[in-house]
Order: structure tokens, then C-alpha cells, then sequence
């Protein structure tokens, strides 16, 4: 499922990524989406870290548990036919940054064994009120290396209805 290597990303944003493995022989699925709205980075940022606010936006993926990203426990919920039957899932937010634009979230099952799955979007502005977005999730673990416990082809398809889901509520003014 990489759909792009991870070396097309952005020198300042692949430095600084982390991951929950050691660089992977590990890994087995790899998501990866880039989209470019047209729009401040700053606007694309506010929607973002507004959690409660990705409702509006986002019909496959929502964030609960804070009213503004930070670094701590929440609740992720998918919806895998994007149909509103949501499935929740006990996540960690582990990076937030401000300055760099970034937000990642990270969830395990059995300690990682079973499932570890490191979630993160990324922007940076390209020009002025340009945004390129960064979506990319690694899967490992058990599950993933057996292509079970999740809907893989959908996830990857329903993230990349997700940047384009953002794209327009922030093109669109947040509304």
C-alpha cells in the first residue's frame, strides 16, 4: 500500500518523524497521501488541531477526548464505509508541534505485537497560501503483516478522502 516512498516527503519532515520502531524492517503496511490546498498554512493548522471541529469535515476519522490537540490519551473512531457506524479505538497523541506543523498519534494492541500503528500529518506552506499536506500512517505488527484486524484498503482510501475532505472545508472557508 506505499503508495509514494518515504523519501518524496520533505527533508525537514522526514528528519524529525518519529516512530515507535527502530527504522523498520518491522513495517509492514505504509500509508502515504499528499494533497495541496490552497490556503495559509496557519488556516489548514487551526482545522486541524480542532478536534471536535474535524466533524465537520471528516465522515472516516475523528479525534475525541480534547477540545485542541495535545500530547496525551484520546479516542480515535473510524468509520470505515465513512456511513457513520464508528468503531473506537484507545489512541495516544504524542506529538503536537506548533512549529513544524505537526500532529501524530500512535495505538498499540499487546504492547505493539498484535497491532502498532504510527499516524501523522504533516504541512508545510510551498508558497505563499499554499499548503501541502502530508497524511501517512505506518501499520505493524501481527495484524498487519497478516492483512487482518482492519480494513487496510479502506483505510488507505478513506485517508486520502480525508485530506480531500479538509482541502475543501478549508478552501471553503471552514464551513
Amino acid at each position: 500500500l506505499a503508495l509514494f516512498p518515504f523519501s518524496t516527503l520533505p527533508a525537514s519532515h522526514t528528519k524529525e518523524i518519529p516512530s515507535t520502531r527502530t527504522p523498520s524492517t518491522h513495517m509492514t503496511i505504509s500509508v502515504r497521501h499528499e494533497v495541496t490546498i490552497n490556503a495559509p498554512i496557519a488556516a489548514v493548522w487551526k482545522e486541524v488541531i480542532d478536534l471536535p471541529g474535524w466533524k465537520k469535515w471528516s465522515k472516516w476519522t475523528v479525534l475525541e477526548g480534547m477540545d485542541t490537540a495535545q500530547v496525551g490519551p484520546a479516542t480515535l473512531q473510524a468509520s470505515f464505509d465513512g456511513d457513520g457506524v464508528w468503531k473506537k479505538f484507545a489512541c495516544n497523541i504524542a506529538e503536537v508541534d506548533h512549529a513544524s506543523y505537526l500532529l501524530r498519534w500512535t495505538g498499540k494492541v499487546a504492547g505493539g505485537c498484535l497491532f502498532d500503528g504510527n499516524h501523522w500529518m504533516s504541512f508545510k506552506e510551498t508558497s505563499p497560501g499554499v499548503t501541502t499536506m502530508y497524511h501517512c500512517e505506518d501499520f505493524n505488527g501481527m495484524l498487519p503483516a497478516l492483512g487482518i484486524g482492519m480494513p487496510f484498503k479502506k483505510v488507505d482510501a478513506n485517508y486520502l478522502k480525508m485530506c480531500q475532505a479538509l482541502k475543501a472545508h478549508v478552501e471553503g472557508g471552514g464551513k
